[in-house]
């Protein structure tokens, strides 16, 4: 998955710049964290430094934010796809 995650990221420099990608990473990173957390000060604070980023994002890159990680989501589902059809063939 960390190669279609690259693959993505490159996609999302060209079409849209490094600013949108270094958006996209700061939201990632911070909701992995959210994710990971098992103590509840530092999911709280991760919460809310996730909603005070997206909060502070104007309309039109919040949705270019959204279609970053919906990308990136189709990619994922693809290959997952793709992975169950070639074990399925091995069976």
């Amino acid at each position: 998955m960390q190669f279609l995650g690259e693959l993505v990221g490159e996609m999302l420099r060209e079409q849209a710049g490094d600013e949108l990608f270094r958006e996209v990473e700061t939201a990632r990173t911070t909701a992995i964290r959210l994710r990971r957390s098992a103590d509840h000060e530092e999911s709280a604070a991760a919460a809310a430094e996730l909603e005070a980023d997206l909060r502070r994002r104007s309309p039109q890159r919040a949705e270019l934010l959204a279609r970053a990680f919906s990308t990136y989501f189709q990619v994922v589902n693809l290959a997952e796809q793709v992975h169950r059809i070639r074990r399925r063939r091995d069976y």
